[in-house]
């Protein structure tokens, strides 16, 4: 017993380590199960492979997954990797997928159901054509190179073909997607939405899909379709398609009943509605074993209740006798489908237009013979176009047929029959006919054999109407025809079984008298003829293409072309020749503005002679040769109201051309007129595209600038005499990366005029030397250029240097040397308007240094203009005074930093002093920063005096009024007409500019008028134009000015102030009003603000307004007109003479008018003071007041000047006024008071009898 129990001790540890192990494994395969089952799984291990394939994002918010039954997404989605927020590739609300897993480890798979609610795929079509998926399908491999040749083997037999293999015994019992979205979206160049397609199914179902079974397929669906561009914007809402399908597990026997519809359509197509149109399709197709059959297949298209379309095809197979039929047919295709996809769909109406096309293909002796025969009749073909024409085109009706086979045993074709026909108004217009039967014997092409009779096709074009068909094209404006008829008679003869083709035939355009873009045009016929010949489809010959216009019955242009080219041997040979063309004739057809051609015939000719890759030699590259001499003779024209003299041109044309070079033997043109030659240019050299060089010459021996000019509109120049030359070398190497100029330039004797400024006998030569790179670098040996005016050196321009693109630096020095008031002339002459340019020498030395990448640049240098002087065009004075100047100059940029170190311009007047004027500091050139800058503006002192003209200092005489005429219109005399009115300047951003300027003048001075200590900060930021502080003294008086505008308003808006001290009036007097010369002292302090909007007069008129406040003090009006007549009138001679010891000013400014409310002056014996109006229309209107002391005014009692009066708060007497002043301020008026006037004449005679009543008495 012992023994056997320490038998079964063994056993008992063996069976617990077994069961140990199958635990183990049980818990291994349930955790792996778990581990598999998770959606952690999938995450890390499947879908990283997937997204490696397919190069795109895959996410699922939720996974369920069952290895033996189920596997369920929900919220998934496939993103693209093209940009953030594009639509994903594919997303779907869920997918769900139920199986039997046991079973796909047997031949009959089984899926019980695939289920997905909202799926969505995106696909992008990119303006070239490629699409969001093309990284995903695989590409076709490129075509693998060709097997090295070796002994030709006999082809083995054709194997049987094989069966397809099974297909295995699955089963889909359950198909159901519900609201998917198929989006197509067209971009354009800028990515943005060109057109989207939707195709949107609201369900999907498949029915238990299985071999050998019936299944069923179904669907509900709408579309949408949007192309904005082409007037497109439609929705199909009702889509239905139905299917049962059966198949066999070898595709032996395929049946199916197939129908799709479509309704309730919205929205335009091409700008036709789509409202009340439907679709219908119906299928019926069997395929049993190896017979095919196709029951009636019909497409019915409707629209407005009204069927568009009916297409039907139907016929069958029999791959045992290989015999079949197959009829189609398409009929009432109608205008309700030809508006709908025309080419102008939505612009144009087809009316009674009516298309029906019937034909068959019969296949016969196991497929080795084809018939394909058919016929198409269009009827009442009429079209309206409404944008270009009120009536349709006259209704043509056509008629085409053909009949022909293929037989591939005796490799032929044969053509019975082919021909078409066309009525227009019940007159046969078109007509083609096979002469007979054309029979193609392929078996030709590679053996020999009699030739077969020729055969001919006849094409007819009688008198076709094109106008109602040109009415359907956009014509440009200004452009009609009278008629335009169309006869054409070709000739198609097939010989040698169509290895040989002979074109032959004319075609003539009548035209009736019409006009192009304003350009009126007499009858005319355009005619071509040609005879050509194509040889075993590979040698071409032109024996005759000869093309015309005539114009009442004579020729205007005769142009023939004659060649051949011969595949074969890969060469051809071409001559033009050109035996009249009438200028003024063909011209009438182009549309030229402003330029009419008046005579001018082109004759010549010229040989074209090619090589290029023949079958025998591919590699040959492509050679020509062109060779040609062209005349123009008795060329003449009026361009711009321009007249061009009668030319003649000839030129020559030499050109070779071995590809990838060219080489220009010549091309040279000649230009004579009144028998003397006039321009002779030469051009030659080579093109070398594969090595990238070329070395190119020009030489202009003869260039008359007159007779150049004469063929370039230019209304403010013209010239009278002139000649150039010029002989030069181009040389380019380095893939033309590489240049060199070299070249010598002259120009002599011109006389031409600019705006009415004469320019006489100008000369110049140049000589150029430089080379460079296409990176930037550029090495100029030699750039010098001397100026002739009357045959003398009147300047001398150099310019040399070097700038390194690599280094990003260089050095170019710019110099001028003694240039002469001649050379400005001809730059000034546009400019100068009332002046001329008398005398003016200019030399310069200019220096610039590029360095750091091109990062800092400066400028350096100096310039002189000495004896500059203006004179006057209409008195011969001078313009301003003459002058000497001097400018100094360095500048430094270092980006974005701009620093001026010191610009100083030096200023003398003949006969005095210099002066001088500096600019220093340093501002930001970059439109985007808005740091402030700081500029510095200094001088010891400025001469405005020197600038002015003289004539700015004397008194103008008002404009005299001249005699009314009696036969003038009436109206006011002398009425001004209005001028067109001006137009404000549009608002600024100047956001970016952020700058202060500091001035600091010592001294300034302006006739009498002197300036001094003038300080002022001026800044600009944010659009607005800051001068916080303005100070300076003024003959010892003092100002204080402040001035605001803002520019980033649509009127720029604006405000001002200004105080001034003790400011003397005389110095502004004698210079701005100098008849009243030392007759106006004393001295003014005051204020003065103003605001407004806008700069131009009308609105100064309606939006300035302001005050004005001062006080007046110790100062004198003497011999002042007014006051001399008011002496003279009473006899008091005190006034005349006014001493003030104060006064007042106050003044209003609004309404387009500066009101002075009061302006008086005060004296020991006087008072005088003024009201009224100064407008800015330069109107016055002011009256006077005077004032006396008591003791002046019992003089004026004395001779009854005055009667009793009373005396106003400071005692004085007020005298009558008599006298004010209206006009305009350049020709004032007085004005006298009549009544006071008389009254005061009535005084003063009573005064004066009765003092000389007193004296008689006395005696």
């Amino acid at each position: 017993m012992a023994e056997e129990t320490k038998k079964r001790a063994p056993l008992k540890i063996i069976l617990k380590i077994f069961i140990a192990l199958c635990a183990v494994c049980a818990i291994f395969l349930i955790g792996g199960y778990l581990y598999i089952s998770s959606a952690g799984f999938i995450r890390r291990h499947v879908f990283p492979r997937i997204e490696k394939n397919l190069n795109r994002k895959i996410s699922a918010e939720g996974i369920s997954f069952s290895p033996f039954s189920s596997i369920k997404f929900s919220r998934m989605k496939i993103a693209n990797p093209a940009k953030p927020g594009e639509p994903p590739l594919f997303a779907a609300e869920e997918i769900s997928v139920r199986y039997r897993a046991l079973s796909f480890l047997s031949d009959a798979p089984v899926i019980h159901e695939i289920s997905a609610v909202k799926p969505e795929i995106n696909v992008l079509v990119f303006h070239n054509g490629t699409t969001s998926l093309d990284d995903i399908i695989p590409k076709q491999p490129a075509g693998k190179p060709a097997a090295p040749k070796t002994a030709e083997k006999k082809p083995a037999e054709p194997s049987a073909p094989q069966p397809p293999a099974d297909l295995p015994d699955f089963s889909l019992e359950n198909f159901d997607m519900r609201g998917g979205v198929l989006r197509l979206v067209s971009l354009d160049e800028q990515e943005k939405e060109k057109a989207a397609l939707s195709l949107m199914a609201r369900s999907v179902k498949i029915e238990n899909l299985r071999p050998e079974k019936e299944s069923k397929i179904s669907a509900d669906m709408e579309f949408e379709l949007s192309e904005p561009a082409v007037k497109t914007k439609m929705k199909i809402a009702n889509i239905s398609f139905e299917a049962p399908l059966f198949f066999s597990r070898d595709f032996s026997s395929i049946k199916t009943s197939a129908s799709f519809g479509a309704k309730n359509f919205t929205g335009m197509f091409h700008g036709v509605p789509m409202e009340d149109s439907s679709i219908k399709v119906a299928l019926n197709l069997a395929k049993e074993k190896k017979s095919f059959e196709l029951a009636p297949a019909t497409f019915v298209f409707s629209r407005k209740g009204a069927e568009a379309l009916n297409a039907t095809i139907q016929g069958a197979y029999e791959a045992i006798s290989g015999g079949g039929k197959f009829e189609m047919a398409l009929s009432r295709i109608d205008k309700n489908l030809l508006n709908l996809i025309g080419a102008r769909a939505g612009n144009v109406d087809f009316l009674n237009t009516n298309i029906d096309y019937k034909g068959g293909i019969v296949i016969a002796e196991m497929g080795n013979k084809i018939d394909v025969s058919g016929n198409l009749i269009i009827s009442n073909f009429s079209i309206l176009a409404p944008e270009h024409a009120k009536t349709p085109t006259p209704e043509i009706n056509l008629f085409a047929s053909n009949e022909l086979s293929f037989e591939k045993a005796a490799k032929k074709i044969t053509i019975a029959k082919a021909s078409i026909k066309g009525t227009q108004k019940g007159r046969e217009f078109v007509s083609g006919d096979l002469e007979k039967p054309l029979v193609l014997d392929l078996s030709m092409l590679d053996a020999d054999a009699p030739a077969a009779p020729p055969i001919a096709f006849r094409f007819k074009l009688s008198d076709l109407d094109l106008l109602p068909y040109l009415a359907l094209a956009a014509l440009p404006e200004k452009t009609r025809l009278s008629a335009a008829l169309v006869n054409s008679d070709m000739n198609f003869v097939f010989e040698n079984n169509g290895l040989v083709i002979e074109l032959s035939g004319e075609t003539r355009l009548n035209l009736g008298e019409g006009a192009v873009m304003g350009n009126d045009f007499p009858e005319m016929e355009i005619s071509a003829k040609t005879q050509m010949s194509l040889y075993d489809f590979a040698q071409f010959k032109l024996k005759n293409l000869e093309a015309g216009v005539s114009q009442k019955s004579a020729v205007s242009a005769n142009v023939k072309i004659s060649g051949e080219a011969d595949a074969e041997k890969g060469s051809g040979a071409f001559a033009l020749e050109i035996k009249k063309f009438d200028l003024p004739a063909i011209a009438a057809l182009l549309p030229m503005e402003e330029v009419k051609i008046n005579g001018g015939n082109l004759t010549g000719g010229g040989d074209i002679n090619i090589l290029f890759a023949a079958k025998a030699s591919p590699d040959t590259p492509l050679q020509a040769d062109i060779k040609g001499n062209f005349n123009l003779a008795g060329f003449s024209a009026r361009v711009m109201e321009k007249s061009i003299p009668a030319t003649n041109i000839a030129s020559r044309v030499d050109v070779g051309v071995q590809f990838p070079r060219l080489e220009i033997r010549e091309m040279s043109a000649i230009l004579e007129q009144a028998g003397a030659p006039r321009v002779n240019a030469k051009f030659s050299g080579s093109v070398d595209n594969e090595k990238g060089e070329a070395a190119l010459q020009m030489d202009v021996s003869e260039f008359d600038i007159k007779t150049v000019s004469d063929f370039i509109p230019m209304p403010d120049v013209s010239v009278s005499s002139g000649k150039a030359a010029a002989k030069a070398s181009v040389a380019l190497s380095q893939q033309f990366k590489q240049f060199n100029v070299n070249g010598e330039f002259s120009l002599s004797s011109l006389a031409c005029s600019i705006m009415g400024n004469d320019i006489n006998d100008f000369g110049a030569s140049a000589s150029l030397d430089f080379s460079g790179s296409a990176a930037g670098d550029l090495d100029i040996r030699r750039m010098n250029a001397e100026l002739k005016t009357g045959g003398k050196v009147s300047g001398v321009l150099d310019v040399e240097g070097k700038i390194d693109s690599k280094e990003g630096k260089g050095n170019v020095k710019i110099s001028a040397r003694d240039v002469k008031e001649d050379i400005f002339k001809l730059a000034l002459a546009p400019y100068l308007v009332e002046a001329r340019l008398e005398s003016l020498t200019v030399n310069a030395e200019q220096n610039l240094l590029l360095s750091e990448q091109f990062k800092n640049i400066s400028l350096n240098g100096t310039a002189s203009a000495s004896n500059l002087k203006l004179v006057s065009k209409a008195d011969g004075g001078d313009f301003i005074p003459p002058l000497d100047m001097r400018f100094r100059n360095n500048i430094q940029y270092a980006a974005p930093f701009v620093k001026i170190g010191k610009v100083s311009l030096i200023t003398a007047a003949a006969g005095k002093d210099e002066e001088t004027i500096t600019l220093s500091g340093d501002f930001i050139l970059d439109e985007k920063s808005a740091a402030p800058s700081t500029l510095y503006l200094k001088s010891e002192k400025i001469t405005l005096d020197n600038f002015l003209p003289p004539a700015f200092f004397e008194k103008k005489e008002p404009p005299k009024k001249a005699a009314r005429s009696s036969a003038a219109a009436p109206g006011r005399a002398g009425a001004r007409t209005p001028a067109s009115a001006p137009e404000e300047p549009a608002p600024l951003n100047l956001n970016y500019l952020s700058l202060k300027a500091v001035v600091d003048i010592k001294n300034a001075s302006f006739q009498q008028i002197l300036f001094s200590d003038i300080k002022s900060d001026i800044t600009m930021s944010e659009s607005k134009l800051d001068i916080p502080n303005a100070e300076m003294k003024i003959n010892g008086g003092k100002t204080f000015s402040k001035f605001r505008m803002f520019f980033n308003v649509p009127l720029w808006k604006y405000e001002a102030e200004t105080n001034v001290s003790d400011l003397p009036m005389g110095p502004f007097v004698n210079t701005f009003a100098p008849e009243y010369k030392d007759k106006i002292t004393g001295s003014i302090s005051g204020g003065m603000n103003v605001s407004g909007e806008g700069i131009t007069m009308p609105n100064l008129e309606k939006k300035l307004a302001g005050k004005i406040k001062g006080d007046l003090k110790d100062g004198r009006f003497s011999g002042i007109q007014i006051l001399d007549s008011l002496a003279n009138i009473t006899g008091v001679k005190e006034l005349s003479d006014i001493t003030f010891f104060k006064g007042v000013l106050d003044a209003d400014i609004g309404a387009g008018k500066i009101n002075i409310n009061d302006l008086s002056v005060q004296g020991t014996q006087q008072k005088l003071g003024t009201k009224g109006f100064i407008g800015l229309d330069e109107k016055i209107d002011l009256s006077f007041k005077v004032a006396v002391s008591e003791q002046l005014g019992s003089k004026l009692k004395d001779i009854k000047y005055l009667g009793e009066t009373a005396k106003d708060k400071d005692g004085y007497i007020e005298l009558p006024s008599l006298v004010g002043m209206k006009g305009t301020i350049t020709d004032p008026k007085p004005t006298i008071k009549i009544d006071d006037a008389i009254k005061t004449g009535q005084k003063l005679l009573e005064g004066y009898l009765e003092r000389r009543e007193q004296k008689r008495n006395k005696k």
